[in-house]
């Protein structure tokens, strides 16, 4: 399980996130723009305290929730 004190670990390699909210996607380049933890955080931090789901980590890439379209594009 993915909680705040282990996130950096999961995040580490990670340059591009996406991050799904109410149909909206926000994508960071996280090593460019070097945002900070606390708004990492609540772009993949659910309520409960753990991970949101779903989450697919491919490559660099980390996509936080469901975007068609978003899947489409990073995964083919």
């Amino acid at each position: 399980m993915v909680d705040e004190g282990n996130v950096d670990s999961f995040l580490d390699g990670v340059t591009d996130l996406y991050s799904t909210k109410s149909r909206k996607v926000i994508h960071l380049n996280i090593k460019k723009e070097k945002p900070a933890r606390e708004d990492v955080l609540t772009l993949v931090m659910g309520r409960s305290g753990t991970l949101r789901a779903p989450v697919i980590k491919h490559r660099s890439t980390l996509i936080v929730g469901f975007d068609e379209d978003t899947y489409t594009r990073i995964l083919t």
